[in-house]
């Protein structure tokens, strides 16, 4: 399996580019984990502790299945959340605490020209401004994708 095939996953480029990296960046064990689940399609059996400082020394089991099951998460996301909670774990709590209770998606809005052609030239520029600075992050992203989409995701 290579990052590229994961990029397949995904239609929009900055997505694509975005989780590849991130499966680039996980732990070797998540990457064997999502490529088993790429390969087989079945749903990924992996469970990790987490030990936030808030916890009072309390660890907090965490499955791929549950969080795909309880908080609806696809499995790539949680075999990323996972990944993130070990690397965060009190912000994994966090959270995971935050979905319990709100599990809401939220509120996105795509602009389009025309909506662009109706507002203040100031804030226009605003944005343009944002947009250029998203599309540097994109390419140095997409720099970094580039070289390693052709290696396998364990060695």
């Amino acid at each position: 399996m290579k990052y590229e095939d994961i990029a397949k996953l995904f239609k929009k480029r900055e997505a694509k580019i975005k989780m590849a990296v991130r499966v680039y960046q996980a732990k070797p064990f998540i990457r064997e984990a999502i490529d088993k689940w790429l390969e087989t399609g079945d749903e990924p059996c992996l469970e990790i502790y987490v030990a936030p400082q808030g916890t009072q020394g309390k660890s907090m089991l965490l499955s791929a299945q549950s969080l795909i099951h309880s908080f609806d998460m696809a499995p790539l996301e949680a075999l990323l959340f996972m990944d993130g909670a070990i690397r965060d774990d009190a912000g994994a709590y966090e959270a995971l605490n935050h979905l319990a209770y709100c599990r809401t998606k939220p509120f996105t809005l795509e602009v389009t020209e025309e909506m662009l052609r109706g507002v203040d030239p100031e804030l226009r520029e605003e944005y343009e401004n944002m947009r250029a600075e998203e599309e540097k992050k994109l390419k140095k992203l997409e720099q970094i994708y580039n070289e390693i989409k052709e290696e396998d995701l364990y060695d």
